[in-house]
């Protein structure tokens, strides 16, 4: 009995923890294990996320989280997150039935907490999609890694992508739309966001320097929305 409460109450906290933290500084930050730049239509999918706070250090969330695969026409497809030994890590495992741009979603109750770039699924068999450029690459890794939760770029905002405003009092939420900053900079700051910055509120995303150099190159790219 002792043990069925102490369950109930740890998940009433979590609850609260997520609440507060939509409505005291903005949604959860879903950051996105790399995805390949398509699918293959039958074959199973290991899709890896991390969810943390907004607020409160960036502590991990747990909670119940569906990964949802939408395209034109049915069906639409869910896959329950199962959490993994890490704290704040689930994994969801999607099949897509038919050849498509997937939209693929990160969800609990009525919450979108993260919408990622259409991805096309392929037939199996199917020629190889052409590369995608650097660039292109480093738009996917910006959504996929959360970027959207904080900043605002107006190059990677599609109808299915949510962007959210900030007004940081530290400064200003950093619009990052056809601004540009020294690479080697952005490169220290994208690795060890803390040691670059004293009092940075950007979280460790344990990047990998592939992750870094198109994160560079797509927020460095020359803009159409530049002011």
């Amino acid at each position: 009995m002792r043990g069925k409460i102490r369950v109930l109450s740890v998940s009433i906290m979590l609850f609260f923890v997520a609440v507060l933290t939509i409505h005291a500084g903005g949604p959860p930050i879903v950051t996105i294990e790399k995805l390949p730049e398509y699918f293959v239509v039958g074959q199973p999918f290991a899709l890896k996320f991390a969810v943390r706070s907004y607020c409160c250090n960036h502590l991990p969330l747990e909670n119940l989280y569906t990964v949802r695969a939408i395209a034109a026409g049915p069906p639409v497809i869910n896959a329950s997150a199962m959490p993994t030994k890490i704290p704040g890590e689930y994994t969801a495992t999607l099949t897509l039935p038919r050849p498509g741009k997937w939209t693929i979603t990160v969800e609990t109750g009525n919450h979108v907490f993260t919408a990622l770039l259409p991805i096309d699924a392929i037939p199996a068999g199917a020629p190889t999609p052409k590369p995608l450029s650097q660039v292109a690459r480093g738009e996917r890794l910006f959504v996929e890694k959360g970027c959207t939760s904080c900043h605002v770029n107006r190059d990677a905002a599609t109808p299915e992508v949510r962007v959210v405003w900030r007004d940081w009092s530290t400064g200003g939420p950093l619009d990052l739309t056809g601004r540009s900053f020294p690479a080697e900079y952005l490169r220290e700051f994208l690795a060890d966001p803390g040691s670059a910055r004293k009092g940075t509120g950007m979280p460790d995303l344990r990047l990998t320097p592939d992750d870094i150099d198109l994160l560079v190159a797509f927020i460095n790219k020359e803009s159409p929305h530049a002011k």
